[in-house]
């Protein structure tokens, strides 16, 4: 009889402790970390359970219906995981479910959507400008810092920082200050809670610059209303001249070789073009020598010195 009544008391203090024990546990709670493209890092609070078991991460693309298993832990104080392999720019839902000794709780649900790849597109340009826009972030606005926009030369191994814009709806800006007809290469990065994202390498070359269309007129020589330059013109008379005098004097020397009597020499002297008028000599500063002329005051050749290389008039 007292054995019987001290099963019954055991059964009974067992029934009455076990309720209390399942439900001991809280539920977990789970919390946004930080992203990637393709993972998601999360964190939960610490089971209280007394016969804790393990952690299961679980995820499920939105709207899919059936959850995966991420992956266990079994270290009661672990409450971190990365959750890979996913998808940029798709929604998923999180879960922790609290495996002990009684049975299993899932925690409340973490909804996130995957950030898409980074793009950097060249909107326009200029010869020393460039136009650009980015992907629009999808972080949380609590994990987002700003964005960091960098370029630098082709061939160039170092970065320039050109600005950074804090605004998370911030996606073009203007690269100033650029050298005409030459490559760059252009990132964006985006600084957030996490490791960041970096787009791919925009590489563009800027516009040569355009030419002017007139630029300043040269100086040219005097001409007549022909416009060939009297130098020329002077130049051509004075070399007819010494030859019409060079033909006389063989002549000459011929009639005086045959007996002929020479010549009478012509009265009228050759032709010749008149010289060119000086152009008026420059007013003379104190202490300076006075301006020498440029032109021979005979036959109007081009100086270089005080006798003419044309007809030895000595000019100064």
């Amino acid at each position: 009889m007292r054995t019987q009544t001290a099963l019954l008391s055991l059964v009974l203090l067992l029934v009455s402790v076990a309720p209390s024990v399942a439900t001991a546990a809280t539920p977990l709670a789970v919390s946004f970390e930080f992203m990637q493209t393709d993972y998601v890092a999360i964190r939960w609070t610490q089971s209280q359970d007394a016969c804790f078991v393990s952690y299961e991460v679980q995820y499920q693309l939105l709207g899919a219906g059936n959850w995966t298993n991420a992956g266990s832990v079994t270290d009661i104080r672990s409450t971190e995981g990365v959750v890979d392999g996913l998808l940029p720019g798709n929604t998923y839902d999180f879960r922790i479910v609290d495996h002990d000794c009684l049975g299993s709780q899932a925690s409340g649900t973490l909804r996130v959507t995957v950030h898409p790849l980074m793009g950097l597109d060249l909107v326009d340009r200029s010869p020393t400008s460039v136009n650009v826009t980015w992907t629009l972030s999808t972080n949380p606005s609590y994990c987002f810092q700003k964005y960091s926009l960098s370029y630098r030369l082709v061939g160039s191994t170092e970065w320039t920082v050109y600005h950074n814009y804090t605004p998370e709806t911030a996606v073009r800006a203007q690269i100033r200050d650029l050298i005409p007809n030459r490559g760059y290469e252009a990132k964006i990065r985006e600084i957030d809670c996490g490791p960041g994202f970096e787009s791919p390498m925009l590489t563009f070359t800027t516009l040569p610059m355009p030419e002017n269309a007139t630029g300043p007129a040269s100086p040219q020589a005097p001409s007549d209303s022909s416009g060939i330059p009297i130098a020329m013109l002077g130049a051509a008379a004075a070399i007819a001249a010494v030859g019409a005098v060079g033909a006389t004097l063989m002549l000459r020397r011929r009639g005086a070789a045959s007996g002929r009597p020479e010549a009478p020499p012509d009265p009228q002297p050759p032709h010749r073009a008149p010289p060119p008028p000086s152009p008026p000599p420059r007013p003379a500063t104190p202490g300076s020598a006075p301006a020498r002329p440029k032109w021979c005051a005979r036959c109007a050749a081009p100086l270089n010195g005080p006798f003419c290389g044309n007809c030895r008039f000595k000019n100064w």
